[in-house]
């Protein structure tokens, strides 16, 4: 019953009313990845907007390259976290 009427619910919402996500993507340096996740689902949890946040341990040249771009493309995150000079 629970779930019909969330359903209907959903269905009764125009889409001019939903939010949109705000995404927030990084990557970087392995060593604070498991401190990023957790201050990030924190934030998710606790946000009253819809956001998604994700970050990748890759290393922190990979990193740097990512948020940068290659070879004046467009960067492919939004943030970099590294222990190399910038």
């Amino acid at each position: 019953m629970k779930f019909a009427l969330s359903l209907l619910l959903a269905a009764a919402i125009p889409a001019s009313v939903a939010q949109t996500v705000t995404s927030l993507h990084g990557s970087g340096t392995t060593n604070p990845q498991k401190c990023y996740w957790d201050i990030m689902d924190t934030l998710m949890k606790q946000s009253k907007l819809p956001i998604r946040m994700t970050y990748r341990g890759v290393g922190s040249s990979t990193g740097q390259k990512d948020f940068m771009g290659d070879a004046g493309f467009s960067p492919f995150n939004d943030f970099w976290s590294g222990d190399i000079p910038f």
